[in-house]
């Protein structure tokens, strides 16, 4: 599971890098209340959460392989439960929206 969510947060971090959400908007982009307030937060938002996603991205797919090496057998024992997985995907997808709207408290408010 680590791995989808690695891939998913890889690949939306590419497409945002290659379409990148120019103007406010309510659809594509990173869009809190905080990033749609002007024109230059929402550009610093979304390429801060591009970076964020892309890294995470990265050291999940990692973290996941890593997981798949080292408990070859146990696998599917250690990630057994849907409710458990639905669990770890929110908390994993809610970390670098987090990240992002922290950095922007940071530096905006």
């Amino acid at each position: 599971m680590l791995i989808a969510i690695g891939q998913a947060y890889i690949l939306y971090a590419l497409l945002t890098l290659i379409f990148q959400p120019h103007k406010i908007n309510l659809f594509y982009g990173y869009r809190s209340k905080l990033a749609r307030s002007n024109q230059r937060i929402w550009e610093d938002a979304n390429i801060k959460f591009t970076s964020i996603t892309l890294r995470y991205g990265i050291a999940l797919l990692f973290l996941g392989l890593f997981q798949r090496r080292l408990f070859k057998d146990g696998i599917s024992k250690l990630n057994d439960g849907l409710i458990k997985n639905v669990l770890l995907a929110l908390i994993l997808i809610g970390i670098p929206l987090l990240a992002n709207e922290f950095y922007l408290r940071r530096k905006y408010n």
